[in-house]
């Protein structure tokens, strides 16, 4: 029973941690939509944001799963927790960023 709850909990977080995360992808769609930035092109397409989303969230998914904060202040001290927001965030990136690169060079 113990295990299940356990689970549950981290599932839980995991959920958090990607609504947080599709959240930030939101507001910065939002904020490159409203916002002239200085250097930027004007042009700003919006039909790829979906799957892209979409590309996001399943490399997110296993490293907020593995990685997640669901121990943290139960198990982890700050800096733990610290290191693992910044696991997510450079593998993730990096991940994301090799992935549309190589699905832009097959266009």
């Amino acid at each position: 029973m113990q295990r299940k709850t356990r689970t549950l909990s981290a599932a839980a977080y995991a959920l958090l941690e990607l609504a947080l995360t599709a959240a930030a992808f939101g507001a910065a769609a939002w904020i490159r939509r409203t916002v002239h930035l200085p250097g930027a092109v004007d042009d700003f397409r919006e039909e790829p944001l979906v799957p892209l989303l979409v590309l996001a969230m399943a490399i997110w998914l296993p490293l907020v799963w593995h990685w997640g904060l669901s121990r943290t202040g139960r198990t982890e001290t700050a800096f733990g927790a610290l290191w693992n927001v910044l696991r997510i965030v450079g593998v993730g990136s990096v991940l994301l960023l090799a992935a549309v690169f190589a699905t832009r060079s097959l266009d």
